[in-house]
């Protein structure tokens, strides 16, 4: 079922509002607006076209109950198109585009291809406070709409089977405490080249304590001369030689 046009005659914060969506090839259309603009009392509107505006709506407001109306032009797969309205109230509500002549819930329907009022919801009126609600499902670990909001961005219908996947990734990656996994063995790995880093520095002043040794020593040793001792047949150090 395509929308070919939405009417919001007297619903929520507006009159005679008419929303053209029969243009583009696969009938995707973005409507956006600032806060309080209206979108959600349009979605809710499109969910009260299709199954009933409930007995104590919250879009009344501006219209008195008697006066709400949504109306919409839908085509089928087929190329079949209906213009109806609905109106509040507990019986006859569904009526042509006149807003007179009274019309079977089980047109509609054939339209509706069993999708129900829940289904609509789950599926096709995803709200904010709906998205906030998946999002923490996914978070937490699935749950229906988290599922559904998981599937719908990624393509991907079996969120379960998905997040035990990325674990079984991830446990092959890294565990606390583990020494296989990828990253525990990389760690283990940089943990010992810091020690043995560690141990091959000299601190700053251990480096000028052996610095200072080396130069008194060189200092001594330029002060010595080598003698050859002809009694003992041998070289000797003796400070302050003269050659």
């Amino acid at each position: 079922m395509k929308f070919l046009e939405l009417r919001l005659i007297a619903h929520g914060p507006f009159t005679d509002m008419v929303i053209d969506l029969s243009g583009g090839n696969e009938g995707l259309h973005i409507i956006y607006g600032p806060n309080e603009a209206g979108k959600s009392s349009a979605l809710r509107g499109l969910h009260n076209l299709l199954y009933g505006i409930p007995e104590r709506s919250k879009d009344d407001f501006l219209h008195p109950y008697s006066k709400m109306r949504v109306g919409a032009a839908i085509q089928s797969s087929k190329g079949d198109v209906l213009k109806f309205v609905r109106r509040k109230g507990r019986s006859n509500t569904l009526r042509l585009e006149d807003d007179k002549t009274v019309i079977e819930e089980s047109l509609l329907n054939r339209f509706l291809r069993g999708v129900d009022a829940d289904l609509f919801v789950t599926m096709f009126g995803i709200d904010h406070a709906d998205l906030v609600r998946g999002g923490k499902e996914i978070i937490g670990g699935g749950g229906s709409m988290g599922q559904l909001i998981f599937a719908a961005g990624s393509g991907t219908s079996n969120l379960r089977g998905v997040q035990e996947q990325l674990k079984s990734e991830a446990d092959d990656l890294f565990k606390p405490l583990a020494k296989k996994p990828k990253i525990n063995e990389a760690i283990g790995k940089i943990n010992k080249n810091r020690k043995e880093l560690r141990d091959a520095q000299l601190p700053g002043r251990q480096w000028v304590s052996h610095d200072q040794a080396l130069r008194q020593a060189l200092e001594k040793r330029s002060a010595l001369c080598i003698v050859w001792n002809v009694s003992k047949r041998r070289f000797l150090l003796s400070p302050n030689a003269k050659s």
